[in-house]
């Protein structure tokens, strides 16, 4: 007579993988979340450094000031610092520094979520000059997600257009990450 021998996963056996399981996910889960904040940070700047430099180079390209500034819609303007919702450049083709249907789209990027992007006080647009150079002061960008104030960083850009890395202001961080 052969016995069969029934095999399979005790409750206990099974109750301790389970346990086992959720530690892993529960350990996982905040350096996952962690990490796909970063990347949606670290696309919105990416993006926001490409369309500096594109708007920049076309002022020099064309002889004429190019605008670069926030935009829910891709046509005009938005009235405000926040730029996460959009933002669009153009040639300005009649000199009016502003963009209008008479003026020469670049680009218009969109899509960015849970990322907060604000331009320093006074930076509603950025305009560039033929020259390269930008007009106004200079102009800070700060981001913030939602890892919160401790991970806000910040692009800085001098009057001659120049970019790099800065450490944003108290202020810029209060605003950028709502607190």
């Amino acid at each position: 007579m052969t016995h069969t021998r029934c095999t399979g996963f005790t409750l206990i056996e099974l109750m301790i993988a389970i346990t086992l399981i959720a530690i892993l996910v529960g350990i996982a889960l905040p350096t996952y979340a962690s990490a796909k904040a970063a990347v949606r940070t670290q696309e919105l700047r990416t993006a926001l450094l490409s369309a500096l430099n594109e708007a920049r180079a076309a002022a020099v390209i064309h002889g004429t000031d190019t605008i670069l500034c926030p935009s829910a819609n891709g046509e005009h303007c938005d009235d405000g610092f926040e730029w996460q919702h959009g933002f669009i450049a153009a040639v300005d083709l009649n000199h009016n520094e502003r963009i209008d249907d008479t003026d020469r789209r670049l680009l218009f990027l969109t899509g960015f979520k849970d990322v907060t992007l604000l331009t320093s006080s006074g930076r509603k647009r950025i305009q560039f000059q033929p020259s390269g150079s930008n007009a106004g002061s200079n102009a800070t960008f700060t981001f913030c997600d939602e890892r919160g104030p401790t991970h806000a960083t910040a692009l800085v850009m001098n009057n001659r257009g120049d970019l790099h890395n800065g450490q944003p202001s108290a202020t810029a961080i209060a605003a950028a990450c709502r607190i």
